[in-house]
């Protein structure tokens, strides 16, 4: 017989204080040892005891700065993008004036470009996340681009700048009632 999930009541769980890390329990019950209820079960065992011991970093969004956990991998992007958006506000708040915010902005810009290369450069890692079928069973948490490249968030800062640079310019048009007509492009 193939492994049956029982699953615990999901929708109790959707009403909790942090519905973006809202987790359910899956018991696999089986009559007969399988391959793939042992692997999912072994999968399972990691991801738990991972989550036991580094529970802080994932309330704190921090765990992508926690190498080599298994703890909910996939909220990576939750939590780099929390730094950022933080970051940013910051940033928006202290550089009010016109020429203060371009160099801010553009510093973030630069050290945006600049800081992927380093860990690229130092662990000899390839510049893009190469997922081959084995990685992608872990969600290629012992992948080392993804651990040193991919995922924290100063490797992601240049596209954030950019758009918060795109946002600035937006506003300003909207604010001096600027015609974006001439700006369109029809692309055939």
């Amino acid at each position: 017989m193939p492994p049956i999930s029982l699953l615990d009541d999901y929708d109790a769980c959707m009403y909790d204080l942090e519905p973006l890390y809202c987790t359910m329990e899956l018991e696999l019950v089986s009559d007969t040892p399988s391959d793939l209820l042992n692997l999912i079960r072994a999968h399972e065992t990691k991801e738990i005891n991972d989550c036991r011991r580094y529970w802080l970093w994932n309330l704190m969004y921090m765990t992508n700065y926690k190498d080599g956990s298994h703890c909910m991998p996939h909220g990576w992007y939750l939590a780099a993008d929390m730094q950022l958006y933080c970051l940013g506000v910051v940033i928006l708040i202290l550089a009010r004036k016109s020429f203060w915010r371009k160099v801010v902005l553009g510093s973030m810009l630069l050290i945006g470009i600049v800081t992927p290369a380093i860990p690229t450069y130092i662990y000899n890692l390839d510049t893009l996340l190469n997922l081959s079928p084995q990685s992608l069973r872990n969600y290629a948490v012992d992948e080392p681009t993804f651990e040193f490249l991919y995922k924290h968030s100063y490797t992601n800062l240049a596209n954030y700048t950019i758009g918060i640079i795109t946002g600035i310019y937006l506003h300003h048009w909207q604010k001096n009632k600027c015609d974006v007509n001439k700006f369109k492009v029809v692309v055939v």
